[in-house]
């Protein structure tokens, strides 16, 4: 979905990238804790996963890196997938749960979801992100994927892929 190479939007401002701190590619994504979620417009298209709420074995799954410098005072980090900016339709995950200092590889499958309006698994046009906590902390994410859940494998770490695999389509 996205590479974390170029900031993301609040409603009132641009988040800030890092080079410094990065799981992947160039640079991570800023977000700052306890306000509106960060927007990025993403696009993804057909996406070939099964999504149908009144059956079990849907496909949709989210993975990716969020790095806390303090876990212990995040209540909740949000991931939202969006059909429309005005965010009547879509999916969100709340992770509340093992959140350890440092870069985190996160994965979430449709059962952890809650979705909301009439959410086209193939229509896909932004995401969100943010970070709940006691008081302001900084909160990174990189390298965000929409995956198909039911694949084993697509859970796994993704290995280390380098800056040459981003070289393309950084501007």
């Amino acid at each position: 979905v996205d590479n974390c190479e170029t900031e993301w939007g609040y409603m009132d401002h641009l988040t800030e990238t890092n080079e410094q701190n990065k799981k992947e590619g160039y640079s991570s994504v800023v977000v700052e804790s306890n306000i509106d979620l960060a927007t990025k417009v993403v696009n993804v298209g057909k996406t070939d996963l099964l999504y149908n709420p009144y059956r079990s074995n849907n496909e949709l799954g989210i993975a990716f890196w969020a790095y806390f410098e303090d876990a212990s005072k995040i209540t909740s980090a949000r991931i939202v997938l969006l059909n429309d900016i005005a965010g009547v339709n879509g999916v969100k995950w709340n992770v509340t749960e093992n959140l350890t200092d440092g870069w985190n590889y996160i994965v979430l499958g449709v059962e952890a979801a809650e979705f909301f309006g009439t959410f086209d698994v193939d229509a896909i046009n932004y995401v969100q992100y943010g970070v709940f906590a006691t008081e302001k902390v900084t909160a990174l994410i990189d390298r965000v994927r929409v995956i198909n859940y039911a694949i084993e494998a697509n859970r796994a770490e993704p290995a280390y892929e380098g800056l040459d695999r981003y070289e393309v389509s950084r501007i």
